[in-house]
């Protein structure tokens, strides 16, 4: 009994440890798609060769 209950009271900080950390949108399927993410999305096209911010459509 206090076995099971030791392997319980782990589980459950496992569960609290893994959901406190961050997503990254790294590795991204149906099971997370409702997570959302702090990343930047860039554009990398002949316009704008480094994808930098607010560099597009500047090409002479």
């Amino acid at each position: 009994m206090k076995a099971t209950l030791l392997c319980l009271c782990f589980a459950l900080i496992a569960v609290q440890l893994s959901a406190q950390q961050k997503f990254n949108g790294i590795n991204s399927n149906m099971s997370n798609i409702y997570q959302l993410s702090d990343a930047k999305t860039r554009s990398i096209s002949p316009e704008n060769f480094k994808g930098e911010k607010g560099k597009g459509g500047m090409a002479t």
